[in-house]
């Protein structure tokens, strides 16, 4: 949007483009491919350029994206709920800083140190912190109350096609019985979910003590309002923009 801080979000996005810890597990958690993707395609006016747009925003937001998307199509990416999507780590888009990076900017490893200010450092630790407690209490209600699987994707021992399983067990649609007795040997199996249903509001994390007052409710309740109000206006914004853009 006009009025951003685009030398911010340029620095944000060299720290996307260079970091190397960036794990399958918290790139699912935190919704950063969609956030790209949207952010890429500017709901469908991908064409249109930003006027004078510094940094090159929009080209990198749509490289990143694309760089994304190709990997989490590859065999190699671990399902959500395997262990392995803790440990595997993303590759990143650019190997090392770009010439003219300053050397003080650098990770040690090529990446890029994101520098925030006291006032961005605060209001992103009340972001994560937000997240982290719905992310406590969600995972702790499904440790209880663990999903169970809606069918098995069958994967080639080889891994040669991990995504493309199910192409060998399923026929228009429908599952033959000689197709899936013949893949009964040489194949392993994988759980497929159905999409998890949030815990119910009465759920908190066990042992968990809510200490809050009821003036600290009647806050949360207003902030949350508040941040609603802000991000309806912001779309508002964005879509008449993009509108403008368009026409």
């Amino acid at each position: 949007m006009p009025g951003d801080d685009f030398e911010f979000i340029s620095h944000c996005l060299k720290s996307l483009e260079t970091r190397t810890d960036l794990s399958w597990r918290i790139f699912d958690e935190t919704d950063l491919r969609m956030a790209s993707s949207v952010a890429s395609r500017r709901r469908g006016y991908r064409d249109q350029e930003i006027t004078e747009e510094p940094f090159s925003i929009h080209q990198r937001l749509t490289a990143l994206s694309d760089h994304w998307q190709a990997l989490a199509v590859l065999p190699t990416k671990p399902e959500r709920w395997d262990k392995e999507s803790d440990s595997t780590f993303i590759p990143p888009l650019i190997n090392g800083l770009l010439s003219g990076d300053h050397e003080e900017a650098s990770g040690g490893d090529g990446t890029y140190n994101l520098s925030l200010t006291p006032e961005q450092s605060a209001e992103a630790d009340k972001i994560y912190q937000k997240w982290l407690k719905t992310y406590k209490r969600e995972a702790s209600y499904f440790k209880d109350h663990p999903p169970k699987p809606i069918g098995w994707v069958a994967v080639p021992k080889s891994e040669l096609s991990i995504r493309n399983g199910w192409a060998t067990v399923l026929h228009d649609g429908a599952v033959q019985q000689s197709t899936t007795m013949k893949l009964a040997v040489g194949m392993a199996y994988k759980p497929l979910y159905d999409t998890l249903q949030l815990p119910p509001v009465s759920w908190r994390v066990p042992g968990e003590v809510d200490d809050r007052t009821i003036e600290d409710r009647r806050r949360e309740r207003e902030e949350a309002k508040f941040e609603w109000e802000q991000a309806k206006a912001r779309r508002a914004l964005q879509e008449d923009y993009l509108r403008q853009l368009g026409a």
